[in-house]
């Protein structure tokens, strides 16, 4: 579990600091639209990754949860 953590925590890391960053640019060069629009189109591009991201995470634990519980389920044998 903790290398999961790990390779979520890096997978959500790297487009949050994309948005961070062309923010900081855009708000740097606020003046010149045109690289600010570059800068918004990185920023929703990034946001859509790290969407996309969580969509992949919440469907991978709704699967892990299901499976658990079809593997879990008791049975009594002599029933079969």
């Amino acid at each position: 579990m903790t290398e999961f953590l790990f390779k979520m925590s890096h997978e959500l890391r790297t487009p949050l600091n994309a948005i961070l960053g062309f923010a900081h640019i855009a708000l740097r060069e606020i003046d010149d639209n045109e690289k600010v629009k570059e800068y918004l189109n990185h920023i929703i591009d990034s946001a859509e990754e790290l969407l996309n991201i969580e969509n992949n995470n919440k469907s991978y634990i709704n699967r892990t949860n299901l499976d658990e519980k079809l593997y879990n389920n008791k049975f009594n044998i002599d029933l079969l």
